[in-house]
């Protein structure tokens, strides 16, 4: 049986899922880097979109000290890289900005008393950045919220969200993966929750669409009513199945 006072988990990516960016990751990070006179460094031919940014700095250092430790400087790049995006959108008010229909998908879901968290590849402090200035950093419980400053792994952030998820009665069928990438579909795969893909960062409507079930695919999150109605029918399955 379900537990009637815990209804439903949105689980939200920021970049290319809540907000565009103009800053360039690969310069971003090189400059992290560079901080820690690690370097010159290189993300050509990387994806990006959808890793951590501990794997990122990993991957970085890796170029450098092939047989070094990345976890004895972990925390001070993590730090390097808070230091330089803060630099970055303190610059300038463009450098960010919400994508249409997000605070509309929120408020939402916030008028349907569900808890929303975020997913990301962020570090905790580089996501309060983006977020913070445009007002969306309260609506995440960050209880619940899972960030990239420890882990290489996309999954494993979602496994970790699932066990604080389950820590307080709610079950992996009440949790939505809301994200913009093929990464952070195999995150929603991997604690077999539900998916809204959008297809409003780097991918394709095409390469976002595995085939599987319980996914929604969009364009984007202007048509918010209907993505949240299909969330909220996906949840009321489950619920008359329990």
């Amino acid at each position: 049986m379900t537990n009637p006072s815990i209804k439903t988990l949105i689980l939200w990516d920021i970049d290319g899922t809540l907000i565009r960016t103009s800053l360039s990751a690969a310069d971003v990070y090189a400059e992290a880097m560079a901080q820690l006179g690690v370097g010159p460094v290189s993300f050509k031919g990387l994806t990006i979109g959808g890793q951590t940014d501990c794997s990122l700095l990993a991957w970085a250092y890796a170029q450098v000290f092939p047989e070094e430790d990345f976890s004895s400087v972990r925390g001070r790049a993590i730090e390097a890289l808070d230091k330089v995006t803060r630099a970055r959108v303190h610059a300038s008010a463009s450098t960010v900005e919400v994508l249409p229909g997000v605070k509309n998908c929120l408020s939402a879901f916030s008028m349907l008393s569900y808890q929303q968290a975020l997913l990301t590849g962020n570090s905790r402090e580089r996501g309060r950045l983006k977020l913070e200035s445009f007002g969306l950093f309260p609506y995440f419980n960050l209880g619940l919220s899972q960030f990239g400053d420890y882990t290489v792994s996309r999954p494993e952030l979602a496994q970790s969200a699932l066990r604080a998820w389950q820590r307080i009665g709610g079950r992996r069928e009440q949790m939505v993966v809301i994200g913009d990438t093929p990464r952070d579909i195999a995150c929603a795969r991997a604690v077999g929750a539900l998916v809204v893909a959008v297809a409003s960062g780097s991918s394709t409507l095409e390469e976002l669409n595995d085939g599987g079930e319980g996914i929604l695919v969009l364009p984007s999150l202007q048509d918010h009513e209907m993505m949240v109605n299909w969330v909220q029918q996906q949840v009321a399955i489950f619920e008359e199945q329990s």
